[in-house]
């Protein structure tokens, strides 16, 4: 993990600026099987960048990519420095929401389990303040604490998702990776999880990757707009139109 100060167009701060991301996985132990091609892009302090692209265009690899995942890789990835230098700190940094709210959390631990690991790991809230911290969770994400002594089996989908949003808002992060969070939902449920995602980012200065396959839902909340197509990134929209990249 590389970090340096990063200044970019407009005077915004870029928090992550990758360039010639290339990345492949082994297909049979000997053949590679290229999955991302000279990538270049940054992400810039307080916007939402969202990157779309059919499956299997590499999206969530860029997303694995970027918060330390163990992917075969060349290129340089550059981080702002408060991202920290310790795994630790680079995890409170940037938080990964994932596609499945069904598998995201412990089928056996309650939602107070799930919220109360990482305030105690990652902020050290003493067993007496976890309670109200988790309840302060909770309410971030329009969930009842009534929910609290529940687990995942007892939840809704959307609720899940919404438990996954608290969990990784516990740490405080400055970026939030969303990946395909919205997809294994139903369309009330997806617009409600997108205006959410739209609140928090306002309320707690957040930075969002925010990677789907549905255009409607990453034009309703990005401010730019990344088209992946095979691996390589073909159209970029800025704040008015499409222009085509190499």
């Amino acid at each position: 993990m590389k970090t340096e100060n990063l200044q970019c167009r407009h005077n915004r701060a870029s928090l992550i600026c990758v360039r010639n991301l290339c990345a492949c996985y082994s297909a049979s132990g000997v053949q590679e099987n290229k999955i991302l091609q000279n990538v270049n892009f940054d992400l810039f302090a307080g916007e939402c960048l969202g990157l779309v692209g059919e499956s299997g265009s590499g999206k969530s690899t860029i997303a694995r990519v970027l918060v330390g995942a163990p992917v075969s890789h060349t290129g340089t990835i550059w981080y702002a420095p408060d991202a920290g230098k310790s795994r630790l700190e680079f995890c409170r940094w940037v938080q990964l929401i994932t596609q499945s709210p069904h598998t995201a959390l412990d089928p056996m631990w309650t939602v107070f389990k799930t919220l109360k690991e990482p305030l105690q790991i990652h902020r050290k809230i003493s067993r007496e303040g976890v309670r109200d911290e988790v309840e302060n969770l909770l309410a971030a994400v329009h969930l009842s604490k009534d929910v609290m002594g529940r687990k995942p089996a007892e939840l809704s989908g959307g609720q899940k998702q919404r438990i996954a949003v608290a969990r990784a808002l516990a740490v405080r992060p400055r970026v939030l990776i969303c990946d395909e969070i919205i997809s294994a939902l139903d369309s009330c449920v997806r617009h409600e999880i997108l205006e959410l995602l739209q609140s928090l980012r306002a309320s707690r200065g957040l930075t969002l990757l925010f990677i789907s396959h549905d255009i409607p839902a990453v034009e309703f909340l990005s401010d730019r707009i990344i088209m992946l197509e095979d691996g390589r990134i073909r159209t970029f929209r800025g704040e008015s139109k499409w222009s085509a990249r190499s």
